[in-house]
């Protein structure tokens, strides 16, 4: 029996570490020369076995709707911007909760935009581990645990009742959790600042 499995990438963020539209910068590969890093991130997801991708993305932020659209992943983009992660996954689970109804057997990845290193072949393998609504399935890289993280539907209702101090680490952290090994250097973690773009873009082309 297959499950219906749906991904969440909030993208609405104002990278002001970055200091520039992080999901926009230049991340060249074989397939795409002129590619930006949120191209990477959004050709990992729609190569996989994810039934369906939602990613939000601000009402005011174009440049970055237009690169999405490109892609075959479903946009949101609410007319009061997200004021946090929190709130652009709410709106997300909100919208596919109306408009799809995943079932009790359904299980849905949640996933910062900016995850450069992540593949489709990481991704396939969390949603290939066997199905328990009691459990929620994250990487490990090495002694690091990093994205996404792989929650049973009935979990994600949680996400609307979170306080306003409690973010969505809270509900990963208050489960169980079925942990799958990767090597350390497949590590998929977020990136935040210019040394970490250069870093991760050196590491990337030395594994193309």
């Amino acid at each position: 029996m297959s499950h219906q499995c749906y991904a969440i990438i909030p993208a609405a963020g104002k990278s002001e570490r970055m200091g520039r539209s992080k999901l926009m910068l230049p991340w060249p590969t074989p397939a795409q020369p002129d590619g930006l890093l949120i191209d990477s991130v959004l050709r990992a997801w729609t190569s996989s076995c994810v039934t369906r991708i939602v990613v939000v993305v601000r009402a005011d932020d174009e440049p970055l709707a237009a690169a999405c659209r490109r892609w075959p992943v479903t946009l949101l983009q609410p007319e009061k911007p997200p004021i946090d992660m929190k709130a652009s996954v709410q709106l997300a689970v909100s919208f596919l909760n109306d408009v799809y109804q995943p079932g009790a057997t359904s299980r849905c990845f949640v996933a910062p935009a900016d995850l450069p290193a992540l593949t489709h072949e990481i991704i396939d393998c969390l949603a290939a581990t066997p199905f328990d609504s009691e459990r929620i399935v994250v990487p490990s890289f090495g002694s690091r645990q990093g994205h996404p993280a792989l929650l049973p539907w009935t979990m994600m209702s949680e996400v609307l009742t979170l306080a306003d101090d409690q973010g969505i680490d809270q509900i990963v952290k208050r489960h169980d959790k079925t942990t799958i090994s990767f090597p350390a250097a497949n590590l998929v973690d977020d990136i935040d600042t210019p040394d970490e773009y250069e870093a991760a873009l050196k590491a990337a082309n030395r594994n193309q």
